[in-house]
């Protein structure tokens, strides 16, 4: 198969997967907005860390949900594969239920990341083991760290002479949290583009669909990514 009808099919997929998301949980959905900027130094090509604030927005987009800042680093084992970990405060917005306001949690993960190119597309793949707690409540209370692993799979593919090259993905997360029963959670598929400037970093547009598995009433949602990066190597 030819790597652009590959891709062709890969899109074909998605727009497959958000039609059913459409016709299956329309009384259930919501529109977030992710907007982003984070910062990388490489002070070695193996070497590698990040600072990046989020804020993510609920609702249709006219509430806040969250917003965070984290903490990465990540060294490069071999050419093409490299592991990272993570450290991420987290103040979330509760709005339902008796109480409600903002609560804050601190998440940790790791991750194995692996990419190579077949001529022109590039692949990737990303295993992440993640735990996140919320501060100030205790086991007696009832709170006890959620623990996930996450697989991710990326295409991206370099056309010739085009600066906004599509990049697509597809995640699932599988859950084990003492409070509920250990299964799969939910998959997100993403895809969008990123611009590149020659001195000031580069600037992504994405849409992600994100839907629960295994629920009677499955939540879906639409989540539109504004995302900013700034590299600065020292080498």
């Amino acid at each position: 198969m030819k790597l652009n009808q590959l891709l062709i099919n890969c899109l074909a997929g998605l727009f497959f997967l958000l039609g059913s998301g459409y016709a299956a949980g329309q009384e259930n959905r919501d529109l977030e907005t992710w907007t982003s900027a984070e910062f990388r130094y490489r002070p070695t090509k193996k070497w590698r860390v990040g600072l990046e604030g989020q804020l993510r927005l609920k609702e249709n987009s006219s509430e806040i949900d969250g917003y965070f800042a984290e903490l990465t680093g990540g060294y490069e084992i071999f050419k093409g594969f490299r592991t990272t970990l993570g450290f991420r405060l987290i103040s979330k917005n509760d709005n339902t239920g008796k109480q409600q306001g903002y609560e804050n949690y601190v998440r940790l993960h790791a991750d194995a990341l692996y990419k190579h190119k077949v001529k022109r597309l590039g692949l990737n793949y990303r295993f992440r083991y993640q735990t996140r707690d919320e501060l100030g409540v205790t086991n007696e209370n009832g709170d006890f760290a959620d623990q996930t692993l996450r697989l991710k799979i990326g295409t991206e593919y370099n056309f010739r002479k085009w600066k906004l090259d599509p990049l697509l993905s597809a995640e699932i997360f599988h859950e084990n949290n003492r409070n509920e029963d250990e299964s799969f959670d939910k998959f997100r598929v993403t895809f969008g583009t990123e611009y590149k400037f020659k001195k000031w970093g580069r600037l992504g547009l994405f849409y992600r669909y994100e839907r629960e598995i295994d629920k009677t009433n499955p939540a879906s949602t639409d989540i539109i990514r504004i995302q900013y990066v700034y590299t600065l190597k020292g080498y």
